[in-house]
């Protein structure tokens, strides 16, 4: 019976990490406020479910027969609640943050009481077992790992979120009947119920309220590094899907076997606060290994690499390696915890959900103030360093005490000796790292890297070569890149996006830019005679700080013109908010292939900005082709033109960049016969407009033409067999190779695809 209630307690797990998995990447659609909405509902809901299961628990439930019955509620709740939240603006529009915080809470509070339910009827049946908390979380723990590989490597992949959430659900139900065994095949008397009123029956001689301060610190700083690693390690595996489950693998088994360990352990012998002392500081020492490890990646790492590839060679298991010893420990402490708080069957019925929900509180606070606060004011060495040292204080509250006046000096002299030691291990030096991984190819010129900050994207640079070019650059992969000394001559796909919509509308009155990168689309609408403001968001303030600094160095004036409004904001969020409507919309896509691409790509994110659009009005998007698929490119043109009927696509292919153009009305581009020549010939006539548009390729208002690949009629043509992209089914994503660096070739290359297409078209 014990090892099916673990096995019970597995398959629930798996279901777990699925929607926690699934709870993260919809954070991608609800940034800023809604943050704070979605993960504080799935962690408080959690807490406040764990809470409610030791009332219910108090007052006599069968922690079995409420197992059921959370799982039941799961099942049914999450396939009717969480797929409202793959895209969530009609929630927002409608009913707010509140609104996505109760839809999140109903599931998330039955997936906080499953643990203490289980653990507690297991507690009562198997009273002489000293490990049962260590036991179950270790196999909730490994149960996620199973989750973690299965979502994301084959269900999302595969089914896209709606089927992961059904999935989820499946496991949930399975876990239920699994559970029902266990119910009708465990006879009444075969059950211990203690008197709840009865005292522990293991005295303890120090309080308890210690271990919940060490529960509640190693709870955050276990998702505090969860988060700062993640960040460190994508800069080498890049940030894909496939990566993100890989490295929450690693950590997530280390932890499991950790929480194991102590069963094993606990089986073998008593454990009490002497062997707690020794785990916080062992886990001190390591986390400050795994420091030194990091700031040495770019000497450790293969020269022959460059950041950001997908790791399929045996360089990963060096990352593998730095971040499982430390989760080993994580996991083997917070079980450890757990055990010594609550040491008796009848502890565990009045404690665990208490000490359970504290666990998770805390790990929220820690992954929110890590990821919002943490990270951009303090960088990743900072917080990796305030983590390494709190095991360290927490070691001091658990210390076993000693008569020896000699001894004692001796133990607080050697701890000192090691928090000092921490603070001299070399820091972890990104421009290393940059240099070492991408600088190296291009073309041996001279360098100066005068700006590079960690953000809330990731580590923003900018650098400059010769003092000609200057590169933006997010975790190493180009963004945008611009002339230093001419400020108009930037990435011609960033040009003409600015300038296509404008000149090819008679009555354009005001703009709105989705992304400011070098300022370049911006500059191209301020320029102009638009009557309004050219309003632009940026969700990375870093991006502004860094032109600011270019500015300073050679004078670069990005932001001369006083009707530019900046906004920092997620452009859906931005979209949501705003109440006005625009002539002309412009944003840049990020490569299709990171995660969280898929909420620029899909059909939802365009219906957001045609809502914005006015009747009259043009959309401008580019992208990239890099590491794209033809099926991809297909489905992102059919996408886009089944929102935005007419339009056409323009071509910057020898930037690697293709521009869409679309709207509600016809565009006309024989300019000779149309009212809106004589704008074209005016805005020619200004030197700074002319400069700009010749870098991009079209210096006269009759060159227009030319650069058009083809216009939405025929793209319908071409791409009518392929498959829409929406929020749920994260097409783009999950189409690149998992885990390879291989770019797609032959007739999976869309650049062959665009050639064959423009041959037959002529």
């Amino acid at each position: 019976m014990v090892l099916l209630t673990g096995l019970t307690l597995f398959i629930s797990g798996m279901a777990l990490f699925i929607y926690q998995m699934l709870w993260m990447r919809l954070l991608g659609f609800t940034e800023n406020s809604s943050i704070a909405a979605t993960l504080v509902a799935l962690f408080m809901g959690m807490a406040l479910g764990s809470l409610l299961a030791q009332w219910r628990l108090k007052h006599g439930l069968n922690g079995l027969k409420g197992f059921i019955f959370t799982q039941l509620l799961i099942a049914v709740s999450a396939p009717l609640l969480l797929p409202q939240l793959i895209s969530p603006e009609q929630i927002e529009f409608i009913y707010g943050d509140i609104a996505l915080f109760l839809i999140l809470l109903i599931p998330s509070t039955a997936l906080g009481m499953a643990f203490p339910l289980l653990t507690s009827w297991l507690a009562t049946y198997k009273p002489s077992n000293p490990s049962v908390i260590s036991f179950l979380y270790g196999l909730m723990l490994l149960g996620g790992v199973a989750g973690l590989i299965l979502n994301g490597f084959y269900i999302v992949p595969t089914l896209g979120l709606n089927g992961a959430i059904y999935s989820a659900a499946a496991l949930n139900l399975f876990a239920a009947f699994m559970a029902l065994y266990l119910y009708l095949k465990t006879k009444p008397s075969e059950t211990f119920s203690p008197p709840l009123s009865s005292p522990s029956q293991t005295k303890t001689t120090w309080q308890p309220f210690t271990l919940l301060i060490i529960l509640a610190l190693i709870g955050f700083i276990t998702m505090g590094s969860i988060v700062v690693w993640s960040k460190l390690i994508s800069l080498y595996t890049g940030t894909t899907l496939f990566s993100l489950t890989a490295i929450l693998t690693t950590i997530f088994l280390g932890s499991a076997l950790g929480a194991l360990f102590i069963h094993l352990w606990k089986n073998r012998q008593k454990l009490d606060r002497k062997h707690l002392f020794v785990l916080l500081v062992t886990l001190f020492i390591v986390l400050n290994i795994t420091r030194y490890l990091f700031s040495e990646a770019p000497n450790l790492y293969s020269s022959s690499q460059y950041l950001g590839e997908l790791l399929n060679h045996s360089d990963a298991l060096f990352f593998a390696f730095m971040v499982f010893i430390p989760s080993l420990l994580f996991g083997a402490i917070t079980a450890l915890t757990l055990t010594l708080y609550c040491q008796t069957p009848n502890n565990i019925q009045q404690k665990i959900g208490t000490a359970y929900s504290l666990l998770l509180l805390t790990t929220m606070t820690g992954g929110v103030v890590t990821a919002l606060w943490l990270i951009p004011e303090l960088g990743s060495n900072t917080s990796l360093l305030i983590f390494a040292s709190t095991p360290l204080l927490l070691a001091l509250l658990v210390a076993p005490q000693v008569n020896s006046l000699k001894n004692r000096v001796a133990r607080y002299t050697l701890l000192g000796i090691l928090g000092t030691g921490s603070l001299f291990i070399p820091n972890i030096h990104f421009p290393d790292l940059f240099k070492q991984h991408y600088y190296r190819y291009i073309d041996a010129l001279p360098l100066v890297d005068f700006y590079l900050q960690e953000g809330k994207a990731g580590v923003v640079g900018f650098t400059l070569h010769k003092f000609k070019f200057s590169r933006l650059k997010i975790n190493g992969l180009i963004q945008s890149r611009v002339l230093a000394h001419r400020a108009y001559k930037g990435e011609p796909s960033e040009i003409l996006a600015g300038a296509l919509p404008y000149l090819l509308q008679k009555n354009a009155t005001n703009a709105l830019v989705l992304g400011f990168q070098t300022g370049i689309t911006t500059r191209v609408l301020a320029k102009s005679d638009l009557e309004g403001v050219v309003k632009t968001v940026e969700p990375e303030p870093k991006i502004i700080e860094a032109m600011m600094v270019l500015n300073l160095l050679i004078n670069f004036p990005f932001l001369e013109d006083g009707r530019v409004d900046i906004e920092y904001n997620n452009f859906r969020t931005a979209l949501r908010e705003d109440s006005e409507s625009y002539s002309i919309i412009v944003t840049q896509a990020p490569y299709s292939w990171l995660t969280g691409a898929t909420q620029f790509y899909s059909q939802e994110f365009f219906n957001l900005v045609k809502l914005r659009l006015k009747e009259d009005g043009l959309f401008a998007y580019h992208f990239n082709l890099l590491r794209m698929d033809t099926q991809t490119l297909k489905s992102i043109l059919k996408t886009f033109y089944s929102v935005f009927p007419t339009g056409a696509v323009f071509n910057d292919l020898r930037n690697g960049n293709l521009i869409l153009l679309g709207g509600n009305t016809p565009l006309i581009m024989d300019l000779e016969k149309t009212e809106n020549y004589y704008k074209l010939e005016a805005y020619y006539e200004s030197a700074t407009a002319a400069e700009m548009l010749g870098y991009g390729g079209v210096r006269t208002p009759q060159e227009l033409p030319k650069i058009i690949l083809f216009s939405s009629k025929e793209i319908n043509k071409l791409v009518k067999e392929a498959e829409i992209i929406t929020d749920a089914n994260l097409l783009i994503e999950t189409r690149i190779e998992p885990l390879s660096k291989k770019l797609p070739k032959g007739e999976h290359d869309p650049y062959e695809f665009i050639k064959q297409s423009i041959q037959k078209s002529h």
